[in-house]
């Protein structure tokens, strides 16, 4: 009878330990776990740079800047792809 019980603790332990071994791959599927970016893998871009003949006209007060574009006129666009 002895010889049944610690089977089933050894079978018990075996099953537990392979249920918490693939813990750590299931958070990982699961997207939970936290994956930090490899430094070395990290690809640097050039920094950006002002053309030197650029130059911006002061704003005017009480007008649009020339960018905007009316809510409404963003939505239609949305809507139905005209202007």
């Amino acid at each position: 009878m002895k010889l049944g019980k610690a089977a089933i603790l050894i079978s018990a332990g075996a099953a537990m330990a392979v249920g918490l071994s693939a813990c750590s791959n299931a958070k990982r599927a699961l997207g939970v776990e936290k994956i930090s970016p490899d430094e070395f893998t990290v690809v640097t871009k050039a920094p950006l740079v002002v053309p030197p003949d650029y130059s911006l006209r002061p704003p005017q007060p009480g007008k649009n800047s020339p960018a905007y574009v009316a809510p409404d006129g963003r939505a239609q666009f949305a809507l139905f792809g005209q202007d």
